[in-house]
């Protein structure tokens, strides 16, 4: 990602095998994951501005975790642009890490389920 415009995700994934692409204080192009939760005053930001650098930057899957609008969008990057992937039954299964997949549900609840819960239900493959 181009160092003066250079978003940081608010989490982000790089695979082993780009890990060298990571240096101490930036990374040369972007994570193969980039994970936005969006607050009242990064909306456009979240939205608009780093969907074009990300994209841009070749990230391959984009979620953007909107909790004020109950809202959760998972993009991936199919011939340089970004589709959003449909959910089957509130799951959505990611393509970078192969086995992965979340509950939207658990992104969006009230109460927050425990993490150790929800890790316990993804390696089990359950879903």
């Amino acid at each position: 990602i181009n160092a003066v415009r250079a978003p940081e995700p608010d989490v982000g994934y790089v695979r082993p095998e780009r890990i060298h692409l990571l240096h101490e204080t930036y990374m040369d192009g972007g994570p193969d994951i980039a994970v936005e939760i969006v607050a009242r005053d990064s909306r456009t930001r979240d939205y608009a501005e780093k969907h074009e650098l990300y994209k841009a930057a070749g990230v391959q899957e984009y979620w953007i975790i909107d909790p004020l609008q109950k809202r959760v969008t998972f993009l991936r990057l199919r011939d340089g642009d970004y589709e959003e992937m449909a959910l089957d039954s509130n799951i959505f299964r990611s393509e970078v890490l192969p086995g992965f997949w979340l509950n939207t549900d658990w992104l969006l609840s009230r109460k927050v389920p425990k993490a150790y819960k929800c890790l316990q239900e993804i390696l089990a493959g359950a879903k």
